[in-house]
């Protein structure tokens, strides 16, 4: 197994490296110190660690102890992909996402709210592909639904009438955007209230 396999935490003195987080958990310092993130690649590796970081254990000291670590984990990738695609940091036992601690890293701080993958790829943790956002923001670009029958969010075959029925979900609320005798009208609506509604041009995406 790698050094990014959970059953793989580091190798540290869980009372030494508790002393050193704060009442939140690890630090945007110590992610810093712990790990290297590459803002073009979105990838996590982790970075060598010094001997003031370990404690000897019986007969293996602090040194060898570091050594050791070091020629497995260090410079090489962290993490791993767990089963709902998102790729996941450990230290110490405490387990993390790697998008958050993405954030944490470049910002100085924890994200408040919800992070968005904007491509939709939850793996993907480029720079340019994350941003911090609130609950009602990351709604407002999701993927299309298993579900959908008619191949564009919020557009529906209306039985009744046998023509398509145009709806949006915004500030709470669930609005009725008209009735269409054409599906391509009733997409031009849907998409004409994502915008004025501020989602993302991803928003629907497959």
């Amino acid at each position: 197994m790698t050094c990014a396999h959970p059953t793989q935490a580091a190798i540290h003195s869980r009372a030494q490296t508790i002393s050193r987080l704060s009442s939140d958990g690890i630090t945007p310092p110590m992610l810093r110190e712990l790990f290297a993130y590459n803002l073009e690649t979105g990838e996590f590796t982790y970075k060598p660690r010094t001997v003031a970081m370990f404690e000897s254990s019986g007969i293996v000291s602090a040194e060898a102890r570091c050594k050791q670590w070091n020629n497995r984990c260090a410079n090489k990738p962290a993490g791993w992909i767990s089963v709902n695609g998102y790729r996941c940091l450990s230290f110490c036992g405490e387990q993390f996402l790697a998008h958050r601690a993405a954030i944490a890293i470049v910002t100085g701080e924890w994200p408040e709210h919800s992070v968005d993958h904007i491509n939709g790829v939850r793996s993907d943790n480029r720079w340019k592909n994350i941003r911090s956002v609130t609950v009602a923001e990351n709604s407002r670009n999701q993927c299309i639904r298993s579900d959908n029958t008619s191949g564009c969010v919020g557009v529906s075959l209306h039985r009744q009438t046998g023509r398509w029925t145009a709806r949006i979900s915004a500030l709470g609320k669930y609005k009725h955007l008209g009735l269409f005798d054409k599906f391509e009208d009733a997409v031009l609506a849907r998409k004409s209230a994502e915008r004025l509604y501020g989602f993302h041009e991803n928003h629907g995406r497959a």
